[in-house]
Formats: structure tokens, sequence, C-alpha cells
């Protein structure tokens, strides 16, 4: 958000994938070697993050553009960048020469990422010691090669953004021991990692990570995930999150404090983050599938919102009428993974745990009927907070 914020003021941007560092592995806020990926996985991943960052700064541009004067056309197009490409042909001699010389090593271990993994007893490898010279090199080359003066990460990247810095001092500022003038000198900018109102750290290692990728994070889910937040952290994700005006923000929390219940804040919340990352179309209509699914206001979507919302997952399933039509309610149930089998399924119905578009459904060995479908065309059928969607296919 934070490089967002300086793209739509004008700056020109160059977001970073890392096809180099990502082969080696960052240390940070890691108590143990990270396992090497393979070659394949790295390439795919890149190619995935670099098509993930030109859609973001094209729809963070949109949206920022409806809270403030932007003039979208005089933008610079961001430039992604692949740090594999200046660093495959860095011979080992040159990484010796060029950026070792300048690299003192006492520093390079009191660094907290470095320090830590040195007094624990897993110990730290010469590869991931070496990934704070990567990053340095990287800020180097854009330095040069780009005019990039300002490097910008989370709290965490600290220690790496300060080794790039400092190397970028020796490499411009010293010229054979002699102090010469730098016109550019270079900065880092830190924004704090995003944590939970408890001090607990969001991401994968936490459980608690959100992907902004639709096939790992469906949008509907995307949109639940802040929808869902607490009324402690609601106010603080909406000032990191969206390019609200912070008075509208104090508005907003002010209405959400007169009925918290109603989760006004979360909504807009949610409205803003979906469209920020998925578009505003995508946004309404996980709002409207949220309305079905959680507020039992089943004529409220339609099939088509359904299936962007909901995109790849297997809680949505679309099938042909003379496929749905005719076979026994229970089967679905079973194929679709709501539950593990027939007699699960019996016993939820007699306890009166299996819904079928909102309304106890006490035969599930039925075959569906048309009319069980909401405007003739999906079933919503639920066991406690799981639900399976079952589509007619046009």
């Amino acid at each position: 958000m934070s490089v967002l914020h300086f793209y739509v003021r004008g700056h020109q941007v160059l977001p970073l994938v890392g096809g180099a560092t990502g082969a080696v592995g960052d240390p940070g806020g890691r108590t143990a070697e990270r396992k090497l990926m393979s070659v394949h996985t790295i390439n795919e991943n890149k190619h995935k993050l670099a098509a993930q960052l030109e859609h973001l700064f094209s729809l963070g541009a949109a949206r920022a553009a409806k809270y403030l004067e932007i003039n979208l056309e005089r933008l610079a197009p961001p430039k992604v960048l692949d740090n594999l490409a200046w660093t495959s042909n860095l011979t080992l001699l040159d990484f010796l020469r060029d950026i070792g010389k300048h690299a003192k090593v006492n520093v390079m271990i009191s660094r907290d990422s470095v320090k830590s993994r040195l007094e624990s007893s897993q110990g730290i490898s010469f590869t991931e010691f070496s990934y704070q010279l990567l990053q340095a090199h990287d800020y180097l080359h854009l330095y040069t090669t780009h005019g990039c003066r300002l490097q910008v990460g989370g709290a965490d990247q600290w220690g790496n953004i300060v080794a790039g810095i400092d190397l970028i001092k020796r490499r411009h500022g010293t010229q054979e021991g002699k102090e010469e003038e730098q016109s550019e000198p270079a900065y880092g900018f830190t924004v704090p990692l995003l944590t939970t109102p408890s001090g607990e750290k969001f991401g994968k290692s936490a459980g608690n990570a959100v992907w902004v990728n639709s096939e790992m994070t469906p949008v509907l889910d995307f949109y639940q995930y802040f929808v869902r937040q607490s009324d402690a952290a609601v106010g603080n994700l909406l000032r990191i999150f969206t390019f609200l005006p912070l008075d509208q923000i104090e508005t907003i929390i002010s209405r959400h404090e007169e009925d918290p219940g109603k989760r006004y804040a979360q909504r807009i919340l949610a409205h803003e983050t979906t469209s920020l990352i998925h578009g505003e179309s995508l946004a309404h209509q996980a709002a409207a599938a949220s309305r079905v699914l959680y507020e039992s206001d089943i004529h409220s979507t339609s099939l088509s919102s359904f299936r962007n919302a909901l995109k790849g997952d297997r809680r949505l399933v679309i099938l042909p009428s003379n496929k749905l039509l005719t076979t026994p309610m229970v089967n679905l149930l079973v194929e679709g993974g709501l539950v593990k089998s027939k007699n699960q399924a019996d016993t939820l119905a007699k306890q009166g745990g299996l819904q079928l578009n909102g309304s106890k459904e006490s035969n599930p060995r039925r075959v569906l009927q048309m009319d069980d479908f909401v405007n003739g065309e999906f079933a919503i059928i639920r066991k406690g907070n799981e639900h399976l969607i079952l589509g007619l296919e046009n």
C-alpha cells in the first residue's frame, strides 16, 4: 500500500520480484533454514507475482482516483523487474570483488536476522547469510540503472535495506579512498508489519494469511475475511488498506459504534479492499453472495455472482439439469464434500442440521426438483457454517 500511495502521486515505481533472491531465501523471521524451492516453482511464482503486481497497480490507481485528484493518464506505468536479470550473469569473482569487498562481516553478523540465528542451535548457512548482499546488490543496480533512490519494505527488511544504502555509499561515494560528493543519496523506508490487536503477526506461519490470488483465496472468502475483522482492528485497517479520507473514516467509525452488530465499518472495509484487489464489480458480487450465504437473503444474487465470487472453489458445483434433477441429493452432498457419507447426511437431517435454501431439509435421499432452485439457477445446502452451492448449467 505504501508503494501504491507513491505511485498514484506520480512517482515511478519499480516493483521487484525475486527470481534470484527467491532461490536463496531470506533468513529474516525464521528460526530454521528455509527449504530451497525448485527452479520451476520459482519461475512459476515470479510470473504470477508480476501479473498480480501489474493488476494491483491498475486497480489501485482506479480506486485511488475515486478519492484523490489523480490524472490516471499521466501516471508512469510501473516497471515490474526480476532481479535474476542482473544476477544470473554475475560471476563469483565479480560478486566477491564488487560487492563482497564493500561488506563488513562484523556488520553483517550484527543484523537481527543473522544474529538470532547464530545464537540458536540451528545456526545459519552461508547461503542465507549472503542474502542481505544480494538484496544490497539489487538496490545498487536499481540506483545505478533506474535512478531509484528509495527502497520500501516491511520493518523486517530494515537490515537488508540499510545494507543496500551502505553499498551504494561505498560504491558511489568513495573512489580510491577519497570521499566524493554524492549528489543523489539513497534512502530506505519501512512500514510496520501488520499485526492483530493482540500483537499476533499476520502471515502463512500464523495461519491467518489472506491471498490476493483468487485461486488461493476465492473472492468471496477475501471479502468475508475483512467482514469478520474485530471492532478493535477495523479502524486501523481502514486507514491502512483504503484511500478513504481520514475524516470520512472517523465518520464511518462513529456510525459503526452506534450499532456494532451491523458491522457497518467492516462491510465498508471489505468492499474497499475487495475493490482494490479484484475490482468493484467482483466486490459487489461477493457482497451479494455473502448476503445469501450468511444473512439468508436468498433472492439477492444470481448464479453468475457465485461463479465469479467462488471461481474454482469446490463449494460451487455446476451441473447440467439431467444430472442435478435425477441424482439423489445425498449423492451430491458426498461428491461435493459437504458430508463424508450418506449415513452422516441422514443423521444430520434427523438432528435438524441440514438446510436447503435456509429451511431444514429432512429427506436428503430425495431428488431435487426445479422449484428447489432459487430463480431457477441455484440451490444452497448448508451444514453448520459450511455451504454447497448447486448450480444449473445453462
